[in-house]
């Protein structure tokens, strides 16, 4: 399941950062490289690991460039690197298992700049424009099944 969000959110991300309006800003003729920021305050969640490096294998797989920053539980933080992104016009970002209604300041300036934010298991709230949200409870039962599938 986890794989299927990852999947269907690098897609949504694919069709929708190509689209000139969604392009983060002026590029050069010719440059076509799409940046993607990650952030999440989880990393150390194994599941939040996962997901995100799933996320990056399938986007650089695109030919995107995917800055991952982990805040460690730290929101203030988190907020912090949302808007750095913004600073650094990327083209999309991607809060990774963060409640957003914790990033409120960051999503704003995203917004403000016309960069979508699209969530990873985060949430929707003003300025996430989706968010993809793993089945916990496919993802209880095949983790069960796996663990005692083992010899």
């Amino acid at each position: 399941m986890k794989k299927i969000s990852v999947m269907l959110i690098t897609v949504v991300l694919a069709v929708i950062i190509t689209v000139p309006v969604f392009s983060g800003g002026d590029r050069e003729e010719g440059q076509d490289v799409k940046t993607v920021a990650v952030v999440t305050p989880y990393m150390a969640n194994a599941t939040t690991a996962y997901v995100i490096e799933q996320f990056k294998s399938n986007a650089s797989g695109k030919g995107w460039k995917v800055n991952v920053s982990d805040t460690a539980g730290d929101f203030g933080l988190l907020v912090s690197r949302i808007e750095d992104a913004v600073a650094q016009n990327v083209d999309a970002i991607v809060p990774g298992m963060g409640d957003p209604a914790q990033m409120t300041k960051g999503l704003k300036s995203a917004m403000d700049a016309e960069i979508p934010v699209f969530g990873l298991d985060a949430g929707l709230a003003d300025g996430v424009v989706l968010n993809i949200t793993s089945d916990n409870a496919d993802n209880k039962k095949v983790s069960f099944e796996a663990f005692f599938s083992l010899k």
